[in-house]
């Protein structure tokens, strides 16, 4: 199943403070900050998991301007863990590369396929006690629901 997502919104409300700072300095630099922040805010990132490999795409505006595919045997290790109260989320930390980091993705099982991902290709998972909190949370509200 393919998931996509896009920048986290600390990125954004640190793009309005940065926009809000250029705006002292000139309005030269607005003028340069403005698109700068509607390609960040526009970018999409879409993962997916085939067989024994990773996949991430980043789209601009519907066309492809990002891709790589990570092979089981480059995958260091997955973390998960928790930002904001109830949100999840996981870095991918792979051999000679950037981490990938997933967060804001739909839908919202992207974590229990990256999990049986991580188990089935014998990839190291460590979970921090918060995403432990979380899928106890998450686990209670299905079996009360």
């Amino acid at each position: 199943m393919c998931y996509e997502g896009r920048i986290s919104a600390w990125a954004g409300y640190l793009l309005t403070i940065g926009m809000l700072i250029s705006v002292q300095l000139s309005s030269y630099a607005v003028l340069c900050y403005i698109p700068f922040c509607l390609v960040v805010l526009s970018l999409k990132w879409r993962i997916w998991m085939e067989g024994e490999s990773v996949h991430v795409r980043a789209l601009l505006f519907g066309q492809r301007v990002y891709r790589k595919m990570y092979r089981s045997d480059e995958v260091v290790e997955m973390k998960f863990l928790r930002t904001g109260w109830t949100r999840k989320a996981a870095t991918i930390k792979v051999k000679d590369g950037w981490r990938v980091k997933i967060e804001n993705h739909q839908p919202a099982g992207i974590f229990r396929e990256l999990d049986d991902f991580a188990v089935r290709n014998r990839i190291p998972i460590r979970k921090t006690k918060d995403y432990h909190l979380l899928e106890r949370m998450e686990r209670t509200r299905e079996a009360s629901g």
